[in-house]
């Protein structure tokens, strides 16, 4: 019997809230932050005012799930609470690749690709910085098989850098 070693390669992290806390008192209306409610839309949202946009959180928890089941609106209306504890917990996340038969992942943003859509340097600046500071922590759980890709600006090539 051959044994396969198994790596994903477009895995996704959901990055917790904690990631834009203190935004809002740094950048003011220029910040991302969580939202109760977006324009008459229930749920908890990450609501990016400079776009004009907002993710419903819970969305990204919902993979592969009948979106017409009472329990998966729920889901997606309540934010990170009801998400899978392995795409935002690094510990569940490992024991979730030892069930799958996983040796390691390359892991992707969710929210924070949707900061490449603001031109405000600075705001983007301290939440790619936010971003990476929390998948490096994350993945510090176990290197070897937390391979996280942090943010990297696109519109100042020194802090890129």
């Amino acid at each position: 019997m051959v044994s396969e070693i198994v790596y994903s390669c477009d895995s996704h992290v959901v990055e917790g809230p904690e990631v834009f806390d203190g935004l809002v008192e740094k950048f003011g209306d220029r910040a991302p932050r969580v939202v109760d409610g977006w324009k008459g839309r229930e749920g908890v949202y990450l609501a990016w005012p400079q776009i004009d946009f907002a993710m419903l959180v819970g969305r990204l928890g919902i993979a592969g799930a009948n979106l017409n089941l009472p329990e998966t609106k729920e889901k997606m209306q309540r934010g990170w609470d009801l998400i899978n504890p392995g795409v935002k917990d690094p510990v569940a996340r490992l024991t979730e690749q030892d069930t799958d038969g996983v040796v390691g992942e390359v892991m992707y943003p969710s929210i924070n690709m949707l900061t490449y859509m603001v031109d405000d340097v600075e705001v983007v600046n301290a939440v790619f910085q936010r971003h990476n500071d929390w998948i490096r922590d994350y993945c510090s759980h176990s290197p070897e098989r937390l391979i996280g890709v942090g943010c990297l600006t696109l519109r100042d090539v020194e802090v890129g850098i």
